[in-house]
């Protein structure tokens, strides 16, 4: 019996010895993490630093029950979050989280909405994609509805008309239907200058030279003392 025990002591004292032969870094505190499924630390050829970064920090190497070299307490990569951290330890931060499960909604006729991580923070960010409608043939701004209530002034008269207050002209209005502009309608044209104190001709100038300009006038007999006249426009009359 005594035998036995004296036999059983030595396997227990080779034991320890070959755990401390196989696992050195019980006595001493190495950064690690695990990569590939093996514990890795500075001086390995798997070392890979970005393991060893973000929420990946404060591991160290020891050994198990069995005397095989573990990476202790060591916190992998997990999922990518909005926080401020690099949660997959990759070197970045909050890059491509997972979006909030709420929906991100915009409230303009037309529009775009997403979710955005910044600064920590997850944002709603939208955009208004409509705009003033043109004459197209689409819904610009996004009321269902296309080259809808458009109109526009427009001229085809002299370019040098003038449109002043004494101006007998007057601008015409135009459409648009199936994104085309209709016609010119309703204007009104020069026309031969009267003696009545508007701009008949649109030039600018008013009762200048009109038609009745020089026309005779007078008795209806051109004998003795009558002679016939010629008219001159003077404040709106001949």
């Amino acid at each position: 019996m005594i035998f036995f025990h004296f036999f059983v002591i030595n396997i227990i004292s080779c034991s320890d010895d070959e755990v401390r032969q196989s696992c050195p870094w019980s006595s001493m505190e190495v950064p690690c993490h695990m990569h590939d499924g093996r514990p890795q630390h500075p001086k390995s050829d798997g070392w890979d630093p970005l393991l060893a970064s973000g929420d990946c920090k404060g591991s160290i190497m020891g050994c198990d029950e069995n005397g095989n070299a573990i990476c202790q307490r060591w916190e992998g990569p997990k999922e990518e979050l909005c926080d401020g951290r690099d949660n997959d330890c990759d070197g970045r931060t909050d890059e491509r989280p997972r979006e909030p499960e709420e929906k991100c909604s915009h409230s303009y006729n037309c529009g775009s909405a997403q979710w955005s991580c910044r600064n920590a923070e997850w944002w709603c960010d939208t955009e208004d994609l409509s705009a003033p409608e043109t004459c197209n043939g689409k819904d610009d701004d996004c009321d269902g509805n296309s080259d809808e209530a458009l109109t526009k002034q427009c001229w085809e008269g002299p370019a040098s008309s003038k449109f002043n207050k004494q101006s007998t002209c007057k601008k015409g209005t135009t459409s648009c239907i199936f994104g085309e502009w209709t016609m010119c309608s309703g204007e009104k044209r020069p026309r031969p200058e009267l003696c009545d104190g508007m701009d008949n001709d649109c030039d600018g100038r008013l009762d200048e030279t009109p038609e009745t300009d020089g026309q005779a006038c007078g008795p209806e007999n051109n004998i003795g003392a009558c002679q016939l006249g010629k008219q001159k426009c003077v404040d709106k009359e001949n």
